[in-house]
């Protein structure tokens, strides 16, 4: 006879306000999906299902402190986006660009064009 392994689980809403002990795995029933707590965070950390991908498009980030990242745009496809900054790739070349204007382009042989002004032997602080 095999053995079943049956989880706790709830409703999304349910899960926002329990806060799993250490390693506890539970199912949230209305997205199908594994939850794991660490003991702390009400709600737990949802694994992401296959057919929903990694990664959403686009990640929305809005700062970097340390390792945590918030308030930045990353386009699955080719762009980054930073505050007024945005970098894309195209045709195996990076773009920087800033109020709509692209002031820089690196390409993959090293080569790299700039609008404006080159200072050289400058320190940047």
């Amino acid at each position: 006879m095999s053995t079943q392994l049956k989880l706790r689980g709830g409703t999304t809403a349910e899960h926002s306000t329990f806060t799993g002990a250490v390693r506890e795995v539970t199912v949230d029933t209305d997205k199908n999906t594994i939850v794991v707590h660490d003991g702390t965070t009400a709600g737990g950390h949802p694994l992401a299902l296959e057919t929903a991908g990694a990664v959403p498009d686009p990640l929305v980030l809005t700062s970097i402190t340390g390792t945590t990242v918030t308030g930045t745009t990353v386009d699955a496809a080719t762009t980054l986006t930073i505050n007024n900054w945005t970098v894309t790739e195209s045709g195996g070349a990076l773009y920087f660009s800033t109020g709509g204007a692209n002031l820089m382009k690196l390409d993959a042989a090293g080569n790299l064009d700039v609008v404006g002004n080159v200072n050289t032997n400058q320190t940047i602080s």
